[in-house]
Order: C-alpha cells, then sequence, then structure tokens
C-alpha cells in the first residue's frame, strides 16, 4: 500500500486536533526507529514500570511535501509499540510525529505531543537473513538483505560479520567489517583452525559516509549459522596412526586369548627341547641300587 495523500479539509481537522496539546520537545522515554520496508517501532517505559494501572496509547502522523498520514501503534511486547505502513515511498526527509496518551485505570490521563523526528535519522534496517558457508580454497560467507530489490534503499547498507569458535563467548568474537553493499565476503582458511567448530552472525546499518543522509541504528543480529572445519593432513594421519595401533593392539590380544583357551599349555611348547634327565640317572639308580654316594680311595 502506498501512502495515501489526504484531502485538505481532512489534514486541517487533523492539525487542529493535534494543536489542543502542547508539544512536548523532550519524550525522553521514547525511542522510535524505522527499517524502510513497512515498520515503525517506537519503545516507551516511562511510569508503567512503575504503575501497572498505567497505559499508553501511540500514534505516528507522517508528513511530507505533499501528502501525510496516520498509523496507531499496538503494543506488541512490554513497553514495545508498531505500526505497520508500506514505506516503499518514503523519503529520508519525511517527518513523523507521535502523540502519546496516557490512561489510568482505563481512563484518559494526559496527552503529549512528541517533537518530530526525520525518519532518516531513525533509520534501523532489517536483519539480514539466509547466512551461508562455503568452502573452496577459503571460506565463502554470504547473506541477503530485504533490501536487495529496494528501488531506494539498495546499495546504502554496510555489514558487519563476527564469528568465534562455538562454546566460547561473544566477547571473544572476531569481527570483519564489510564498507560497501556487498552481500560476500572471503576468509582466508588459515583464519580458522582445522577440526573445530564455528559460529557466525551479522548485521547491518546505513553507509558510515551517508551519514549526511542517514543517522542510523544497527540492525538486530541475524540468525546464527554453525559449521565445522574439515581437519587438516597431519591430523588426519595423526587419526589414523592412532586407530590403526589401537586395531593392532586388539589383534594381538586377541591372538593371545585364542591360544591360551584353544591350545596346549604354552610351557610345553616353550620347553619341549629340554632334555629329560630320566634316562641318564635311570641305570645309575639299578647298577648302585639306589645308592648314590660316592667313595674315594685316596
Amino acid at each position: 500500500m502506498k501512502p495515501k495523500r489526504r484531502e485538505p479539509i481532512a489534514a486541517l481537522i487533523l492539525l487542529a486536533f493535534t494543536s489542543i496539546a502542547p508539544v512536548s520537545l523532550c519524550c525522553q522515554d521514547l525511542l522510535c526507529y524505522v527499517d524502510f520496508i513497512d515498520t515503525l517501532t517506537c519503545e516507551y517505559r516511562k511510569d508503567k514500570d512503575l504503575n501497572s494501572s498505567v497505559s499508553h496509547a501511540l500514534s505516528a502522523n507522517w508528513t511530507f511535501e505533499e501528502w501525510n498520514d496516520t498509523c496507531l501503534l499496538d503494543e506488541c511486547e512490554k513497553n514495545h509499540y508498531i505500526c505497520t505502513i508500506d514505506m516503499e515511498d518514503f523519503t529520508v526527509d519525511g517527518m513523523c510525529t507521535v502523540t502519546i496518551i496516557t490512561k489510568i485505570n482505563g481512563r484518559y490521563h494526559s496527552k503529549q505531543i512528541c517533537q518530530p523526528f526525520n525518519i532518516g535519522n531513525k533509520f534501523k534496517p532489517v536483519p539480514p537473513f539466509n547466512l551461508t558457508v562455503s568452502l573452496s580454497e577459503n571460506y565463502n560467507i554470504s547473506w541477503k538483505t530485504l533490501y536487495d530489490n529496494h528501488d531506494t534503499r539498495g546499495g546504502e547498507l554496510a555489514y558487519e560479520l563476527s564469528y568465534k569458535k562455538d562454546g566460547e563467548s561473544w566477547l571473544n568474537q572476531k569481527t570483519i567489517q564489510v564498507l560497501e553493499d556487498e552481500k560476500n565476503v572471503v576468509l582466508l582458511r588459515s583464519s580458522f583452525q582445522a577440526g573445530e567448530q564455528y559460529v557466525a552472525r551479522i548485521r547491518t546499518q546505513p553507509k558510515i559516509y551517508l551519514s549526511d543522509i542517514y543517522q542510523g541504528h544497527w540492525s538486530e543480529w541475524s540468525t546464527s549459522i554453525t559449521w565445522t572445519t574439515p581437519a587438516n593432513d597431519r591430523t588426519v594421519k595423526a587419526q589414523i596412526g592412532m586407530i590403526s595401533g589401537m586395531v593392532a593392539i586388539l589383534a594381538f590380544l586377541g591372538i593371545l586369548m585364542t591360544c591360551f583357551r584353544y591350545s596346549p599349555p604354552i610351557w610345553k611348547k616353550v620347553w619341549v627341547l629340554v632334555p629329560d634327565p630320566e634316562p641318564f640317572f635311570k641305570p645309575l639308580y639299578k647298577g648302585h641300587q639306589g645308592d648314590f654316594k660316592v667313595t674315594h680311595n685316596l
């Protein structure tokens, strides 16, 4: 849905309605940003955390050169509000005014009109997605964004890729800055240890050199991806040698157990050539009638 241009009468009515409440120059407890796809997100915490009887209703008024529009923000989770509107034709010089109505125990209490902000200064992109890792000579990490085919936002993003060993804290992460709106980065194989598991994620923000157009925020991190690096040749050889040694030991032990179980006692085979003294002593026994005394005549 493209933004609609309001009729002059409707615009005058809206102007008269919003002029009833004073404009707040602060709204310090309100934080809003747009993704330039279809969502305005606002976070407003004032009073609500302290008093459960307090509730807020937020609305946003979009103002451009030739048209304006309004949307109501729904509370998607505690203190977070969103409104959905097609932003395909939104320009960075558009203005947004958020109105906050406060209720206590369901009854109207007050109305606050926050200072208009330039939506180009509140650009928080949708996180990249479809993060993939492939290996040829080196590692190629690629991703996609919802802005790839966007008429006005395409080519205006930079990226930050981070990776670490799986199981380690993200405090130990390594980061790669991708300053151009490229959808892939090549990392040397030597950047990773062989046979280890790694996890990577990526986020995006408007390019730094477009700061005169955008004053944006980092997106949330993408869904992470995990992969295992292949073992190197030395590791493979060591593993093969270890396995071969274990197989040889087990085979030797198996042969010994077989021999002890099914063969005659091994001492008979080992000592079979030891001379038997019985043939030597038998004549002496008969000749001397069992008397082996030796008499020496000096």
